[in-house]
């Protein structure tokens, strides 16, 4: 099953994203995401429950570039670029 599991808007972003997992995916406790900088540096991290159907990630306090949201389940990993103005 090959279906994206969540997707990130707006993008680009100025201060925030929300986050959206689509219907069919749900979180277990093998599931994690990250937010990782553009120099590859895991800055926030969540895992299981506290990975909600619609999440705000706050970006304000980070500078402008490219970040990337990965989502873990499994053996299965998705991203999405974010870019930060």
């Amino acid at each position: 099953n090959n279906e994206s599991r969540f997707r990130v808007y707006p993008n680009p972003a100025k201060e925030q994203v929300q986050l959206e997992l689509f219907n069919a995916f749900v979180p277990t406790d093998k599931t994690s995401m990250e937010l990782i900088s553009p120099t590859g540096q895991l800055i926030q991290a969540w895992s299981g429950t506290e990975i909600q159907n619609k999440m705000v990630i706050d970006l304000s306090d980070y500078s402008a570039g490219n970040y990337s949201v990965v989502l873990r389940d499994g053996n299965r990993t998705e991203s999405r670029t974010v870019i930060l103005n």
